[in-house]
């Protein structure tokens, strides 16, 4: 896995993300899961830079009253269909004015780069199977504005296109 920039360039990575079996705390470019932060007013002061991992069922607003202090907030990616993450960047950045790097990690696609920069992405740590050079050829469409809609909209204009034909 590698680390792109908002525009599919490749950077080097040297944050440690976080394993399901370890339990994290925070220390300097260490990404911990945001269970680990619960209940804490602040951070060590020896811990920055710091990271959280949020989970596509985790809001925003747990991590609200550390956002001052994060460096990343890394947003998993479950599953290439569940859309949470962009809600979660999409808040990150309009609701709750963080200005630090929101990372994208999981289940990605090249496709999505531009929903991915729209929404407040940065960065993103690239799936094995989807290099960076997939993601630099996939940046042309780079001034595009993706148009999210919902989803009962999509599928309600297919429907009309369909029988329309």
């Amino acid at each position: 896995m590698a680390l792109i920039n908002h525009l599919g360039e490749e950077l080097p990575d040297r944050w440690l993300y976080p394993q399901p079996e370890t339990d994290a705390i925070p220390a300097p470019y260490t990404v911990v899961p945001a269970e680990a932060l619960q209940g804490l007013e602040r951070l060590p002061p020896d811990a920055r830079p710091v990271g959280v991992l949020l989970r596509p069922e985790q809001s925003a607003d747990l991590i609200a009253p550390l956002l001052d202090e994060l460096d990343v907030v890394v947003v998993l990616f479950e599953k290439f269909r569940d859309g949470r993450g962009f809600t979660i960047a999409h808040a990150l950045r309009n609701k709750h004015r963080f200005m630090g790097d929101v990372r994208a990690i999981g289940h990605l696609l090249p496709d999505q780069l531009p929903l991915l920069r729209q929404c407040g992405f940065t960065s993103i740590v690239t799936p094995a199977e989807h290099p960076p050079a997939r993601w630099r050829n996939g940046n042309a469409t780079q001034d595009q504005r993706v148009q999210a809609k919902p989803l009962l909209q999509r599928l309600m204009n297919n429907r009309s296109s369909d029988h329309g034909a």
